[in-house]
């Protein structure tokens, strides 16, 4: 009988694996009922043989949680990058803070490109999202205040995530001195594809990190309506002042939460992107049952 080993699927590219055991990386491919390359995500721990020096995967280890656009599972923490150029997306920003929370993952923002804005206004874009998580500026192409982010790094799996050009190959490039490939912004504007076209895991000061592609990473919210409210941190703070429990701070009556966001208290872009975002899941979801 051939020996079986513990490893990790480290890169996924159309239908070509690799695995990831100890130090060494082998070419993979799946055996038996998981032959369909669907059915792996990138971060999946594995069962395999070693045959040829192939990787044969022969089982998927439970996931602790995984994400789709793209497929990837077992994250500890989620690095949501945004810079200047682009304007921030903080729709879908929004919209990736609900998915680490409802899959037990930790969000983190990364401000990348700080040297091109004064800190005041960085400040300004970040103060909704200080009171509740963690917030990182850094300019990777400086190479400046990355001892914050090595800090995140060195343990766990952290999902890089955000829009396409923000940076996120960029981060890896100055942290491990790598080389990988980037482009321009306005190359990437012009042609409409990503740089980064797979997702990739690589270890970096003794955690590992996914490099995936642009801007369709974790953009999917499927909820219930009527669970998004407690993920907002500034909604539970308040929300057992409302008259009613079941409130969904939309148009309830003496709903704290709404006179909240009347007095000033609660940051009206993240309010008025609740309700798109509740708009949008509840449409969807009421679609499921027509």
């Amino acid at each position: 009988m051939k020996k079986t080993f513990l490893g990790k699927i480290s890169k996924k590219k159309a239908d070509r694996f690799e695995v990831m055991f100890e130090d060494k990386i082998f070419k993979g491919r799946p055996r038996g009922r998981i032959k369909l390359i669907d059915n792996l995500y990138v971060g999946d721990n594995v069962e395999f043989t070693i045959e040829d020096s192939f990787a044969n995967i022969e089982k998927i280890l439970p996931r602790t949680n995984s994400l789709i656009r793209p497929n990837v599972s077992n994250i500890d923490k989620a690095l949501i990058v945004i810079a200047k150029e682009p304007e921030p997306d903080f729709l879908l920003v929004d919209k990736m803070i609900i998915n680490c929370y409802a899959n037990g993952i930790e969000p983190i923002i990364c401000f990348n490109k700080a040297d091109l804005i004064v800190k005041e206004e960085i400040d300004r874009l970040l103060l909704p999202y200080k009171k509740f998580m963690k917030c990182i500026t850094i300019s990777a192409t400086e190479k400046d205040n990355l001892d914050e982010l090595k800090d995140v790094f060195k343990e766990g799996v952290t999902c890089l995530a955000g829009q396409s050009a923000v940076g996120k190959t960029t981060i890896l490039n100055s942290i491990l001195d790598l080389d990988l490939r980037t482009a321009k912004l306005s190359e990437k504007i012009s042609r409409g594809k990503h740089t980064t076209r797979h997702v990739e895991i690589y270890k970096v000061l003794g955690g590992m990190v996914m490099d995936t592609a642009g801007f369709s990473v974790l953009t999917l919210v499927d909820k219930e309506p009527n669970l998004l409210k407690d993920f907002y941190h500034e909604f539970l703070e308040i929300q057992n002042r409302c008259r009613f429990s079941s409130c969904l701070h939309i148009n309830e009556p003496d709903c704290a939460v709404i006179q909240a966001y009347e007095d000033g208290k609660i940051d009206s872009g993240r309010y008025n992107r609740y309700l798109q975002i509740y708009k949008e899941v509840k449409t969807a979801y009421d679609e499921k049952f027509i």
